[in-house]
């Protein structure tokens, strides 16, 4: 059910968006009734120029006043904070933002943003999805104080102990005619020590209760220990129970990630015992028992440390499945790269892997050509059958280009009938010639319509 909502989703954001497509009533709708926070910016000055019900709600402002409203007037962080923020997420590799955001009532919530930008009425605005994460970094705060509150008890209670002991020893050897009363004492002793121990049970069950809520998954590793002391839910979020995965060495748990993510995972994780990092937080591919990558953010950090030479002695954290999350954003990402009727990469994707190429041919020194492709005759398609008919010979165009060129050769649609080519490591400047002539006849066959009738479309390369 959930892959089916997704599915649709990103069906009705390529319609409504569609530069083929006029922006129609009934996908107005199902953009104005989504249950996700949406909102329309112009990307030039930030003004919101369209929301939905859900933003509307969220934020509890009329259409209206959200429409005279600027994103600056919404984002509670200085020019600075955000600044920070998109750098931070640049280096972490994040397709997402964490923002403060103020509703109209006054309270300030944290929200993830996801954005990309898009065509809407011969403008290019953000298409941006909120996502409210405040319970969710309340939840992950309480639980590091759970963790740091469980340990200062134990600590506590393990030095109370010491020093009871400590008194009793010391009445047992001075004070031998009072055997009885020491006995009496050391009875109740006991009596307290079960006390704290029960004690500290109840507070490991509300530690345990916690962390379930949060639905992530918490392990630790020590000096003293080879092993990962994990919970059931880290366990089960891999499809095993907890017998299965124990005992868990760090040898195991690398041979089940994919090596690019484990090998990033362990260099940040260095710097946190290092103490260059304050905490650690990746995104890593785990395998699942079922044989499926599936994505984890994986956070932690050094919880305990010697005092003296300052050597990590026990480091914690969680790990909670992030897999929808990042097939979505990949999915957005797709999308914003590659042309929604021939399926080829769009001019945005033209332009960042130019300079790639380039760069990579100067430093093999080798050549490389660039074909521009337009199709004479396009408008006469399109004005005599109709720009149904004219989208049929863009396909046609695109199939055949794609036959023809190597897998090795990028193709690309820059918009209405024009193509571009990029061929790499060309032997000789002599074969650009033949490609091209051989590309025009192979694009001058007749091009047969649904209604039957054949066109000739030539191109021109230059």
């Amino acid at each position: 059910m959930v892959l089916y909502r997704f599915l649709l989703f990103v069906a009705f954001i390529e319609l409504l968006f569609s530069p083929q497509l006029a922006f129609a009533a009934t996908w107005s709708n199902a953009f104005e009734q989504h249950n996700v926070v949406m909102l329309l910016v112009r990307s030039s000055d930030g003004k919101i120029i369209r929301t939905n019900q859900a933003a509307r709600r969220f934020y509890g402002y009329s259409e209206t006043e959200l429409q005279s409203l600027y994103i600056q007037d919404i984002n509670v962080l200085s020019a600075k904070a955000i600044a920070e923020e998109r750098a931070l997420a640049a280096k972490e590799h994040r397709n997402f933002f964490v923002f403060k955001h103020r509703l109209k009532n006054g309270d300030v919530r944290t929200v993830e943003v996801s954005s990309i930008p898009v065509q809407y009425r011969n403008q290019t605005v953000l298409y941006s999805i909120i996502r409210d994460i405040s319970e969710y970094r309340i939840a992950q705060q309480d639980l590091w104080h759970y963790q740091n509150r469980l340990e200062q008890m134990v600590e506590e209670k393990t030095k109370q102990l010491e020093i009871k002991r400590h008194q009793q020893i010391v009445i047992l050897s001075t004070l031998t005619i009072f055997l009885s009363l020491l006995s009496i004492a050391f009875s109740r002793q006991i009596f307290l020590q079960k006390q704290a121990e029960k004690l500290l049970q109840i507070e490991k069950k509300r530690l345990s209760d916690v962390i379930w809520g949060t639905n992530v998954g918490t392990w630790e590793l020590s000096e003293k220990s080879e092993n990962f002391l994990i919970n059931e839910r880290f366990a089960t979020i891999l499809g095993y129970t907890l017998e299965e995965l124990s005992p868990l060495t760090p040898e195991r748990l690398g041979s089940m990630c994919h090596p690019d993510d484990w090998e990033k995972s362990q260099q940040i994780i260095k710097g946190n015992i290092k103490g260059e990092l304050e905490f650690y937080e990746c995104e890593l591919r785990i395998r699942h028992k079922q044989g499926h990558w599936i994505w984890i953010m994986s956070r932690g950090r050094v919880v305990k440390r010697d005092k003296r030479t300052n050597r990590a002695l026990k480091i914690a954290g969680t790990h909670q499945e992030i897999t929808l999350q990042k097939q979505l954003h990949e999915e957005l990402d797709r999308l914003a790269h590659i042309d929604p009727l021939t399926q080829l990469p769009n001019r945005r994707y033209f332009h960042d892997r130019l300079d790639k190429v380039h760069d990579l041919a100067v430093a093999k020194n080798t050549m490389y050509a660039i074909f521009y492709i337009d199709l004479n005759k396009f408008k006469l398609v399109n004005d005599s059958y109709g720009h149904h008919e004219g989208d049929l010979v863009l396909k046609n165009v695109a199939n055949k280009m794609t036959s023809f060129f190597r897998s090795s050769d990028l193709i690309f649609r820059l918009g209405g009938d024009e193509f571009v080519v990029i061929i790499e490591s060309l032997k000789a400047i002599a074969d650009v010639e033949i490609i091209a002539t051989k590309l025009v006849t192979q694009l001058s066959k007749p091009h047969t319509l649904a209604n039957g009738v054949s066109m000739d479309v030539p191109p021109s390369i230059g």
